[in-house]
């Protein structure tokens, strides 16, 4: 079987040896789609269209809204009464995160109590759900942190959960990706 491999690979290689034409197409053609397979796997997910249900309106929950909206992955475009109508525009694709804040969030923030944000992701998508998800996640424990105990960053940072990171460190997703889309190539 290993010689069968062998042989075709020697005749692919005498191919291309007599046709001069051929090599520079092969080589540029594999240097373009590795490169276009990087700069479209490579990029991070941003700008993810948000609706948030804020059934509370107090000074917390308003918060809340601008702590999420200045975030660079979450888009504040939708506002809703209700989950039903966070659900139409979820099949209308028209968002991938719902924000639901409660009524009474304010009030439990100053009494020092947790309350419930729920959220709401669109799963058609896998990984821009997680990146929502785990964006409104650290946003809205942050911003429970600062409201409830009027607390500044630098203040609970030891609360917060600490992730070390042994191998890439920044968390390029070029350094698995492009071996993988190399490795598909070939």
């Amino acid at each position: 079987m290993l010689r069968r491999i062998l042989t075709i690979a020697w005749k692919e290689f005498l191919h291309l040896r007599k046709d001069r034409i051929l090599v520079p197409f092969v080589i540029l053609g594999a240097i373009t789609e590795l490169s276009l397979i990087a700069l479209a796997t490579g990029q991070p997910i941003q700008h993810i269209d948000m609706t948030i249900v804020d059934q509370d309106h107090s000074a917390q929950s308003a918060a809340l809204i601008q702590t999420l909206d200045q975030s660079k992955e979450l888009d504040h475009r939708h506002d809703a009464t209700s989950v039903a109508g966070v659900e139409q525009l979820m099949a209308k694709n028209d968002t991938y995160i719902g924000v639901v804040i409660p009524k009474g969030y304010g009030a439990a923030l100053v009494a020092n109590q947790h309350p419930d944000v729920q959220v709401i992701l669109n799963g058609a998508d896998a990984l821009t759900a997680y990146t929502a998800e785990t964006t409104a996640q650290e946003l809205i424990t942050e911003q429970s942190l600062r409201d409830a105990r009027g607390l500044q960053p630098a203040d609970y940072q030891n609360e917060l959960p600490q992730v070390t990171v042994r191998y890439n460190q920044d968390l390029e997703r070029g350094y698995y990706t492009l071996p993988a889309e190399m490795s598909f190539m070939f």
